[in-house]
């Protein structure tokens, strides 16, 4: 392993030594550009990102909450003089629960958390008090839940308990209310905020609960007889919505029908509607014989009387004269056959009885009128077309003097449009351009890098292909030195050899077939 570091170091050394003043400033440049670059990067990769959990904090709530966390082992940061707190964003939702299990942020106000403690020596006036506290704090948590709703006061006036109903005033209650920027409160929610405190206090009626905002006093809308729960205001408001969701429905099915033909932008439409929201019901009841003119027979009575026999005439009436009573009179004449007969018939029927009873449903289409622009030369003909095609679209019939379409042809002015999408072109170039140069810049230092990279590779191979040609140069030199050293004992060998031919010719004629043999 210390060799290895040893010849690393040699290496470094001996690459460092080769380079000259210029390639030593280039690759020391390069070199920290790289370490700059991978520390920055390396810094935003491991950098935490901290999200606000609470703001607008107390004192008390911002300790609650610190502490909080730190028995959580999650890190935070305070911001705002303490008002703000920050935990990293992976845990943010996780707090954020722990939080609201906790009750946490209070507001600054106290709950019922408060009488949890028991406190000893404590008066009946004390502990009332205590308990008007807690309910405000907790009236100021439940309207503070509401989106518009910025912060809120509420002061309640409980009157002393009495038996006698003569002597017994009335609760009071007054809610001041601080609202988010551009946001108003609704008369719905007016209306349900005043009856939230009325029924949380005993005693308490809404006409007895002050509602303001500011300068505005908002319970006024509220307090009229006919606008309890729901008050009239949200059924207004309720019907403007209807009718406004009504005009905006045919307003785009116009606008998007004729954009298809005449293009986008060049064709604009307004409807007003004008909806019957009363309600009308009638009840009438029809009577009709079931079967011709007669209907059902269900009962029937019928009585016959019969009498023949001979006519007697009457005479007077028998008496005394002297006392005055009127005596018989004589029966004169002679009397004749008679004959009667009385019939007495009684019929029931029965017949239809039919009940029609009919409801109008509100949202009836009292008065609908239409009207079309066109950023386009058009004759009549198809001016005509066009005011067809929105009469199907719509659903009317301008046989109806209620309604009413109307077609224009007219120069848009399309100013402001240009300007903005000059605009958005614009920003789209600038960023364009801005990707491009970054581009650009990452591509040069790139392109810088590899040059570098290449005229040091470049460096060192020539300067290592110099050296191996030096070495050879080297080596050849030596040897060459060493053939001198070794030519002058050639003619040496040369005259032995002729010698021994020379005395001992059969032996140097077997030695010289050896040697060819072996070659």
């Amino acid at each position: 392993m210390n060799e290895m570091l040893a010849n690393a170091k040699n290496q470094s050394q001996q690459f460092w030594g080769n380079l000259s003043k210029g390639q030593k400033i280039t690759f020391a440049t390069a070199l920290g550009l790289f370490i700059i670059g991978t520390l920055v990067l390396s810094v935003s990769m491991l950098q935490t990102d901290y999200t606000e959990v609470a703001r607008d904090l107390d004192p008390r709530d911002a300790s609650e909450i610190a502490e909080m966390i730190e028995d959580m082992g999650v890190s935070y940061q305070i911001e705002d003089g303490g008002s703000r707190i920050l935990v990293p964003e992976d845990d943010h939702d996780q707090v954020r629960l722990e939080l609201a299990g906790a009750g946490l942020p209070r507001g600054g106000v106290l709950g019922y958390e408060e009488l949890d403690t028991q406190q000893l020596g404590l008066t009946e006036s004390e502990r009332e008090m205590r308990q008007k506290i807690a309910l405000e704090g907790e009236l100021v948590r439940t309207i503070r839940r509401y989106p518009e709703v910025e912060d809120a006061r509420v002061h309640l006036v409980l009157p002393e308990r009495s038996i006698f109903e003569e002597t017994r005033e009335d609760s009071q209650a007054a809610v001041f209310l601080d609202l988010e920027p551009h946001r108003e409160l609704t008369e719905q929610q007016i209306s349900s905020i005043v009856n939230l405190v009325a029924h949380s206090v005993e005693g308490l009626t809404p006409k007895n609960v002050t509602l303001t905002s500011g300068d505005r006093m908002l319970s006024d809308k509220t307090q009229s007889d006919d606008k309890n729960s729901p008050s009239a205001g949200s059924e207004v408001e309720k019907r403007l919505s209807i009718q406004e969701e009504f005009q905006n429905t045919l307003q785009s099915s116009v606008e998007s029908m004729l954009e298809n033909i005449v293009g986008r932008g060049n064709v604009t439409a307004r409807v007003n509607a004008e909806l019957d929201f009363d309600e009308f019901e009638s009840f009438s009841e029809l009577f009709e014989p079931v079967e011709g003119d007669e209907g059902i027979l269900v009962s029937m009575h019928r009585e016959e009387e019969f009498y023949s026999g001979e006519d007697v005439s009457q005479g007077g009436v028998p008496g005394d004269p002297a006392e005055g009573t009127p005596e018989y009179q004589e029966v004169t004449g002679e009397g004749g056959s008679f004959d009667y007969e009385r019939i007495d018939e009684t019929r029931n029927y029965e017949v239809n009885k039919i009940e029609e009873r009919s409801r109008l449903a509100p949202g009836a289409l009292n008065k609908l009128s239409v009207a079309v622009a066109v950023n386009q030369e058009l004759d009549e003909d198809e001016m005509d077309s066009i005011e067809a095609l929105v009469e199907d679209a719509v659903g009317i019939n301008l046989e109806n003097e209620n309604h009413q379409i109307t077609v224009e042809q007219m120069d848009f002015d399309t100013s402001l449009q240009d300007m903005l999408a000059a605009q958005h072109e614009k920003k789209q170039q600038m960023a364009a351009q801005q990707r491009w140069i970054t581009l650009g810049i990452g591509a040069a230092v790139l392109v810088v890098l590899a040059l570098i990279g290449r005229k040091i590779y470049k460096t060192i191979r020539d300067r290592k292909e110099i050296e191996d040609r030096l070495e050879r140069e080297q080596m050849v030199q030596d040897q060459a030195a060493a053939s001198e050293d070794i030519e002058p004992e050639v003619p040496k060998v040369q005259k032995q050899i002729s010698d021994f031919a020379e005395k001992k010719p059969e032996e140097f004629a077997k030695v010289l077939k050896a040697w060819l043999a072996e070659e």
